[in-house]
């Protein structure tokens, strides 16, 4: 008849060709529904059951869990999993395990494994599953403590590997009087939260009562998975799609939060949690608040979880992880299956609303949006965002993970295994996953906890943030005021008591006029030195005589208060005089640099409506002038006149100094007697600056550092020494003045001093005794200048960074620069001056907490006036605060609090730039490459269009150093910046282009050359045949027929899975893989072939596999004479393998007798009396020693630490109690080995016995005995099951300490080992 019948989701399906189910047979069908459903379901069980053995695909969130234990991505080499530890008193563990091993047979998950090629599979048969027992009763309190320590330590980081069964662990820690831990650790790829809580209900059932009979679960996670695959060919999952790429463009990243590493270097990090509890009543409260406003209890506690990311991110838009359990209803008895049903949300979260029930109001609609088109997961919104930026999307390592609601089918009780006992710790980690935020109930309370990787964020931060979470969750409990605040995030209190204390500046300085401070002086010694010129000194008596002349012939000339007399000087002595004479004039100054271009120049007459300009005869005659300027030259010689009548007040304008605008229009910064005074007061008093100081006043008068040098020294009696004009960028000529004059205080910006420095050590010549203060500012001061400073200089020299803004009346903060350390960022920004403030804020204006950036505001007596005559710019950047009313600069710079109270100086807003999607703060880059000892200066930019930017490093090598080339640059970068953060492109110059101001001049900065294509160089006999194979690969793992060696890899949809699977194929056929890092920057096929061929001379395959016809491999000679070899058996091959190169290792502790027997073989023999050796050394020298560090727990019977290996008494003698060394000592691409070692060998010599030996090729045969050595430990590792890697030398300075090393000693060479790791269970 053609009528087919099956069973679907326990109902009948009937599919037939049109007509032939008539009404009659449909009545029959249907009157024997019963017997057709039993009939069918017995004809497709023995197919059904062969089935459920078959590996099926891993879910999205299992791909994504799978890919986090490789150590290809930052927090990887753990696996995803949950474990608790419940105290029970009076259970009975046997009895609980029968319990437990019936629930293994109920569950075919709990059977299942992990492919290594990349799908599950559920077990035909597994072993019987028994509790283990560890009997800890009768022991000591601090014995029980230790071993219940380390039980916590093996499960709580557990990680089972890819075809191992079983995927959980539980084990019960015997204790007295009674009372059992039971400790459970369920990988979350198995049973996700919600099949956890049904997974301990029916433990509960089948403990309490042991006949009871589970009904079969009649549907399976296999066919769900496959059920969840074929909905993707559905309208609905289109849909959602087309809703999800149409937001790609704009969806925001993670939310960027202060790390204290880059998370690549965190592999196999412990997990910490941090929580706390809202009690029944208050729980209550909030409830009744959230429904009030129309909010569901997780809305508003994620709502407030997003406002606490805000206050401690960099920005208020981001998107969060949002954990959802997505059950598909392809059987009425679904939620009785075991399996991992997680699925995730990529929830954005705007920052908008002026309340905090708005902003939670806009995350309910906008979550309620996502979830109508929830079809598609996170993971897979990510791949495609990755495919479509040619790179990798950023990861979304904030997660929310809300089980409110999640019960027990027949129990009330919410607290997971609480019917066991009370549960006392519990930690999740999940790979890639920075935050894991966690709700749950608990018998009426509410728990909230975070979970994160220990060592990733700065010291006390996670706390901190935590603790502002709690604080706002019990707000909006107890009170509606928190529901209708704009920042409702509060600062800890020690935080706020920080910051009242850093603002805290308020003194007695006296109000004064800069000329009035002259004149006090002038009266007080008036024959005392005031300015040195390269061709005239003046006194204090003479320099009031020129300037009062002149101020005299200005005011007939219309000077007053408030407006602006024009000086067009080149530096010398009448810069002074004019300076002076304007203010006695009761006028302000404006600058104007005569070199600059005729209409610059003209518009800044123009824009300060100048009236009157003052020049030099030269000028006057040189230059053209607007017709309505009146120019006035300084004559040489001084009329005589008497000083004007004082008029004016501290509130006048002093001078106004005309700064770029991002317009293009200049912006004249206004600053008054009073705030300018204020500084160069602050400075004197502080630096005890006074008549017998001589100040070099290098920078330009249109600099505002110029205001101290003059102003600054003629309010004490001291005097400024001038260079001539023509030698203001002549270094040598500085060193020679310095001397001649005895100068004592320097300010310039860093550079100048650093071009000072530099003649100074080339020449190898000092700086002078008389400098004893260098004030720099202006501009990054490079982490390395003030030692450099201090070695040519005084012993007692100060060297201060200044910083602020011309906005802010020359400097409003400083910092005394002590030692540096040589890992430090930058110099620390410092403390407010007296009278002046400094505020870290957000968009809000709320304050920042330590470690977050946020834009720098100046407030008190040094904040200018504004803008001349521009209110538009001024309302900009002047601002009134809404809460406190104090007026304020703000910078647009960026900066952050520490936590010892100062403020880091961080760059200006816009040199953060984003690449691939990153955003990235260049001057960190810049920072970390001055660190390189061969770098001079270093400058970052970024080039090209938003969507194709590239990061570009300009460097200037130190004199005497060699080039360095981009590949050790690149390395030297990865060691600690992200891999997104290490320049692709590296330009040599001979110096850094300087603006007239000292500063880099980054628009002069040359355009870098195209990189020339990595796969050009692949001619056919250059590398063809490896294309090939590299080609073909790619294609095995695309699935695809073919592919163009030019095809770019994430255009043709290889996402992270694919790739590292490209990764594990490439090291099987060619021998070696890149780190997934290093995909970033191969785009198809030919790069990577390209990647190979550039490896090939310096970097030989690792255990490669036997060349085929289609691999690279250099002409094999002609074989003349066959030469006889061992017979290739089992047992070889075995021991092979073995003794083969191991880069992974057990978990489990290496036993300290095993490691002895290995180090053992370094020992001599006594034969015939003789002390031998089983290996070489040339002329018996024996002068390499091995030196051993054990890594803590991972040596059973042998404590963490250094140690020395003693071969003539064959013991260990230990030199620190170092039980972890830092990984940074390592090359990239062996830290992750060195972190799973269990111990490493180091291999040192000492010169002193060799060198009398083999004079100076000590070194040479000292490599070949430590290599004899190495190679006698690999023999014979493999037959004690100990596996090694060499890798190379760790940087021995480092490591000097912890070893007790002098300076004779060298390192040579080094390897790393721990126990085999072997795959095991059932396929």
């Amino acid at each position: 008849m053609g009528v087919e019948l099956k069973v679907e989701d326990e109902h009948l399906r009937v599919r037939a060709a049109r007509n032939v189910i008539t009404p009659e047979l449909q009545r029959r069908i249907a009157a024997n529904k019963a017997e057709l459903l039993a009939l069918c379901q017995q004809r497709e069980a023995p197919e059904r059951a062969r089935r459920q053995h078959e590996p099926f695909p891993l879910t999205d969130i299992q791909q994504a869990y799978l890919i986090g234990r490789g150590t290809d991505f930052g927090i990887g080499g753990i696996a995803c999993h949950m474990y608790n530890e419940i105290d029970a008193r009076d259970v009975d563990v046997g009895r609980l395990s029968r319990a437990w091993q019936r629930l293994i047979d109920q569950h075919a998950m709990l059977r299942s494994v992990v492919l290594p090629s990349g799908e599950q599979r559920v077990l035909e048969s597994v072993p019987a599953y028994s509790i283990p027992v560890l009997d800890l009763r009768g022991q000591s309190s601090a014995q029980v403590e230790e071993k219940l320590a380390a039980v916590r330590h093996e499960f709580s980081t557990r990680a089972t590997p890819p075809g191992q069964w079983p995927t959980f662990a539980l084990q019960a820690s015997l204790l007295d009087e009674g009372r059992v831990r039971i400790h459970v650790d369920i990988d979350i790829m198995t049973a996700d939260a919600s099949a956890v809580l049904a997974l301990q209900e029916e433990w509960r059932e089948l403990y309490l009562e042991p006949e009871k009979v589970l009904a079969p679960v009649p549907v399976s996670f296999r066919e769900h998975v496959l059920a969840e695959l074929a909905s993707h060919d559905t309208p609905a999952y289109r849909r959602a799609e087309s809703y999800w790429f149409s937001r790609l463009a704009d969806l925001p990243p993670a939310p960027v939060l202060p790390l204290a590493t880059s998370p690549e270097h965190l592999v196999r990090p412990t997990f910490r949690r941090i929580g706390a509890r809202l009690e029944p009543a208050r729980w209550e409260r909030l409830k009744e608040r959230a429904a009030e406003a129309g909010l569901t209890r997780a809305g508003v506690l994620c709502s407030a979880f997003s406002d606490v990311l805000a206050a401690w991110g960099e920005s208020a838009r981001f998107c969060i992880n949002l954990t959802v359990f997505r059950r598909l209803p392809i059987h009425p008895e679904i939620n009785r299956l075991v399996g991992d049903f997680t699925s995730n949300v990529l929830l954005e979260v705007d920052g908008q609303g002026q309340t905090f029930t708005e902003r939670a109001i806009r995350l309910r609609d906008q979550l309620a949006r996502d979830l109508e088109h929830n079809e598609m997961s996170g993971v897979r919104v990510l791949r495609e965002q990755s495919r479509r930026r040619e790179g990798f999307g950023a990861l979304m390592p904030v997660v929310f993970t809300s089980m409110l609601g999640l019960r027990s089918r027949k129990s009330d009780v919410s607290g997971l295994f609480s019917w066991l006992g009370q549960t006392n710790y519990t930690i999740t980690q999940t790979p890639q996953v920075w935050l894991d935020c966690q709700l749950r109930d608990d018998d009426g309370a509410l728990l909230f906890s975070w979970d994160y990787p220990e060592g990733l964020f700065p010291e006390g931060m996670i706390e901190d943030a935590f603790s502002a979470w709690g604080e706002l969750i019990g707000r909006l409990a107890d009170s509606t005021e928190a529901w209708n605040e704009r920042s409702c995030v509060q600062l800890p209190a020690a935080q706020r008591a920080r910051r009242e204390s850093f603002n805290a500046t308020a003194a007695a300085i006296p109000e004064a006029r800069l000329d009035a401070l002259f004149l006090a002086q002038a009266e007080r010694m008036p024959e005392r030195v005031a300015v040195i010129d390269h061709g005239r000194t003046l006194s204090y008596a003479q320099l009031r005589e020129h300037a009062s002349a002149l101020a005299s012939q200005l005011v007939t000339l219309g000077a007053k208060p408030d407006t602006l007399i024009a000086v067009v000087l080149e530096k010398g002595w009448r810069q002074a005089v004019a300076v002076l004479a304007i203010q006695l004039a009761g006028a302000a100054y404006l600058p104007v640099d005569p070199a600059l271009p005729e209409d610059r120049r003209n518009l800044l007459l123009q824009e300060g409506q100048v009236k009157v300009a003052l020049t030099e005869p030269r000028l006057a005659e040189r230059l053209s002038w607007p017709e309505d300027v009146e120019v006035v030259v300084v004559a040489d010689i001084a009329r005589g006149a008497a000083l004007p009548e004082r008029r004016g007040s501290v509130t006048d304008l002093a001078y106004c100094i005309y700064t770029s605008g991002s317009t293009g229009r200049p912006k004249g910064v206004m600053i008054d007697h009073r705030s300018a005074a204020n500084t160069v007061q602050d400075i004197n008093s502080r630096f005890q600056v006074g008549p017998e100081d001589r100040v070099f006043a290098l920078s330009s008068l249109g600099f505002d550092l110029s205001v101290y040098d003059i102003f600054g020294a003629l309010a004490v009696g001291a005097a400024f020494v001038l260079p001539e004009s023509e030698a203001t960028k002549d270094p040598a000529s500085w060193l020679n003045l310095l001397r001649t004059h005895r100068v004592s205080v320097w300010n310039s910006v860093p550079t100048l001093m650093e071009m000072l420095v530099d003649v100074a050590e080339t020449r190898g010549e000092r700086l002078p005794d008389s400098l004893r203060l260098v004030m720099m500012s202006g501009d990054w001061i490079p982490v390395t200048l003030p030692d450099r400073i201090r070695r040519l200089a005084r012993g007692d020299i100060q060297i201060i960074s200044l910083g602020g803004a011309t906005e802010g009346s020359v400097w409003s903060i400083l910092h005394p620069i002590g030692q540096v350390e040589p890992t430090a960022r930058s110099i620390p920004y410092g403390r407010p001056m007296l009278n002046q403030r400094f505020y870290v804020l957000d968009d809000a204006l709320a304050s920042r907490p330590d470690y977050v950036p946020g834009e720098l505001f100046i407030g008190g007596v040094g904040v200018a006036r504004g803008y001349f005559r521009d209110d538009v710019r001024t309302a900009e950047r002047f601002i009134v605060h809404p809460k406190t009313n104090e007026r304020l600069y703000r910078t647009g710079d960026l900066g952050r609090f520490l936590p010892g109270g100062d403020i880091e100086f961080l760059g200006r807003k816009d040199f953060q730039v984003k690449v691939a999607g990153h955003r990235i703060e260049l001057g960190e880059i810049e920072a970390a490459l001055l660190r390189h000892p061969a770098l001079r200066e270093a400058v970052v930019a970024a080039p090209g269009e938003r969507s194709a930017r590239r990061l570009v490093a300009y460097v200037v090598v130190a004199e005497g150093q060699a080039v360095p080339s981009a590949e050790s640059l690149q390395s030297f970068l990865g060691a600690t910046l992200p891999q997104y953060m290490v320049p692709g492109i590296f330009v040599h110059l001979e110096r850094l282009p300087l603006s007239s101001n000292g500063k880099v001049d980054r628009k002069a900065l040359p355009e870098p050359a195209a990189p020339v294509s990595r796969s050009t160089a692949l001619a056919p006999g250059q590398g063809g045949e490896l294309l090939v194979k590299v080609t073909h690969l790619v294609a095995e793992v695309l699935r695809r027929p073919e592919v163009d060696p030019q095809d770019n890899l994430r255009q043709l949809g290889a996402s992270s899975v694919e790739l590292i699977k490209l990764a594990s194929l490439l090291e099987q056929h060619l021998g070696s893989r890149p780190k997934l890092a290093e995909f970033l920057m191969l785009r198809n096929a030919g790069e990577i072939a390209a990647y190979y061929l550039a490896r090939q001379p310096a970097e030989a395959p690792k255990e490669a596999a036997p060349a085929t016809a289609s691999a690279v491999a250099s002409p094999a000679p002609q074989i003349t004479l066959p030469l006889e070899a061992l017979g290739e058996d089992e047992e070889l091959r075995r021991r092979h393998l073995k003794r083969t190169s191991h880069r992974t290792f057990s978990s489990q502790p290496v036993d300290a007798k095993t490691l002895g027997r290995l180090v053992s073989n370094l020992r001599p023999l006594e034969l015939d009396g003789k002390r031998k050796y089983q290996y070489g050394s040339a002329a018996g020298a024996y002068g390499v020693r091995l030196y051993l560090h054990v890594a803590s727990g991972r040596v059973r019977g042998l404590d963490g630490g250094t140690y020395c290996h003693d071969p003539v008494r064959h013991a260990l003698v230990r030199l620190s109690d170092t039980g972890a060394l830092d990984l940074m000592l390592h090359a990239k691409g062996n830290r992750a080995l060195a972190a799973s070692a269990a111990f490493s060998f180091f291999f040192v010599c000492d010169r002193r016995v060799l060198a009398p030996i083999h004079g100076e090729k000590w070194r040479d045969y000292a490599l070949l005995e430590a290599g004899l050595m190495a190679q006698l430990l690999e023999m014979r590792a493999s037959d004690l099951d100990l596996g090694l890697c060499q890798v190379e030398a760790p940087r021995a300075e480092e490591l000097r300490g912890v070893f007790q090393w002098e300076e004779e000693h060298t390192l040579l060479h080094a390897l790393v080992g721990g126990g085999l790791e072997w795959e095991e269970g059932s396929l």
